[in-house]
C-alpha cells in the first residue's frame, strides 16, 4: 500500500503542475527533482510523515501532500496564481513560512475555492492559513498588498489528495 500512495504522489506532483515534466525520482528519495518544458529546474520535498498517516476514517485513501511554491517580481498592488489544483478529499490545506524579498513587501497568501463559477477566499494570512475543506477546485493565489514590488517570494503548502 505504501508503494502505491507513494507513486500516486509522484503522478499527483505531476497533475498539480502539468507544465512540468519529472526529471528523477526514486522511491527512497526526500526530493523529487523536475524540470519544467522551458528547461528550468525545481525540487520538490516529500513528506514521508504525511504519505504514511491517515489520520481520520474521512481521509482514508486520500494524501497528506506537502511541497513549496516559489516565484519573482510581483508589483505592488498585483496578484498571481501560484496554482490550481482539485482535490475529492476532505482535509487540511494549510500554506506557511512565507517569505519575501525585500523584507518591505507586503505579500498574502490565500487559498481560495469555486463555487458557484466564481472563485471565493476561504483562508488567507501573510505568514500563511489553515482550512479545513471538502471536495473541490481550489488555487492558491498569491497577492502584493502594498506598493512596493516584491522580486521573490516562496512559502510551503500541504493539501489532501
Amino acid at each position: 500500500m505504501r508503494n502505491v500512495k507513494t507513486a500516486l504522489a509522484f503522478v499527483l506532483t505531476i497533475l498539480l503542475v502539468p507544465s512540468y515534466v519529472l526529471a528523477q525520482e526514486s522511491p527512497a528519495s526526500q526530493y523529487i527533482e523536475a524540470t519544467n518544458k522551458a528547461g528550468e529546474s525545481f525540487v520538490l520535498k516529500r513528506d514521508f510523515e504525511a504519505e504514511e498517516q491517515i489520520q481520520n476514517e474521512s481521509l482514508a485513501g486520500c494524501l497528506a501532500f506537502h511541497s513549496s511554491a516559489s516565484g519573482g517580481y510581483l508589483t505592488g498592488y498585483s496578484s498571481v496564481v501560484a496554482f490550481s489544483y482539485t482535490t475529492s478529499c476532505v482535509g487540511n490545506h494549510t500554506a506557511s513560512s512565507v517569505s519575501k524579498y525585500p523584507s518591505s513587501a507586503f505579500i498574502q497568501v490565500a487559498l481560495q475555492k469555486l463555487s458557484g463559477g466564481s472563485w471565493s477566499t476561504v483562508a488567507s494570512g501573510l505568514s500563511g492559513y489553515f482550512y479545513s475543506g471538502t471536495a473541490g477546485q481550489y488555487r492558491i493565489v498569491v497577492n502584493n498588498l502594498g506598493s512596493v514590488t516584491a522580486t521573490s517570494w516562496s512559502f510551503d503548502y500541504k493539501l489532501p489528495l
